[in-house]
């Protein structure tokens, strides 16, 4: 079984809750696998949990509206999903906005995926987000 990506959007004041909630699922040192590129108009947050899987989170500078990519392995697709769900909800509590939608596997080729690559490249890491996918 092939890894799978998700893609999902939220408010910048979720960050720190996904990314710690995303270090506890894969185990991972947020200080120690973590790495911010920063460009003129935008960031990306990149967390690396070696072979269990990858997370980007880029923000454009001008928006309060972050894109994350989570790239896993199978054996955590169902946490994933969980854990998308309960921001759903914290989302919808807070907004009044339903997002669950958005709980779904992206494919390789959309338009979506293709703006990570992009976005991989330009910061340099687009080895990693390709050797996690193709696994």
């Amino acid at each position: 079984m092939s890894n799978k990506v998700y893609y999902f959007i939220f408010e910048n004041e979720y960050m720190n809750n996904i990314i710690n909630r995303l270090c506890v699922l894969f185990d991972v040192s947020q200080t120690e696998n973590s790495k911010i590129y920063k460009g003129e108009t935008d960031q990306v947050y990149v967390l690396n949990a070696l072979d269990e899987g990858m997370v980007c989170v880029y923000a454009n500078d001008m928006s309060y509206i972050y894109e994350i990519y989570i790239i896993c392995t199978p054996i955590h697709q169902s946490e994933i999903e969980e854990l998308l769900r309960s921001l759903c909800d914290e989302i919808e509590e807070d907004y009044g906005e339903d997002r669950s939608r958005f709980i779904n596997c992206i494919s390789l080729k959309s338009e979506i995926m293709m703006k990570c690559f992009e976005i991989a490249e330009k910061y340099g890491y687009r080895d990693i987000v390709e050797r996690l996918i193709n696994c």
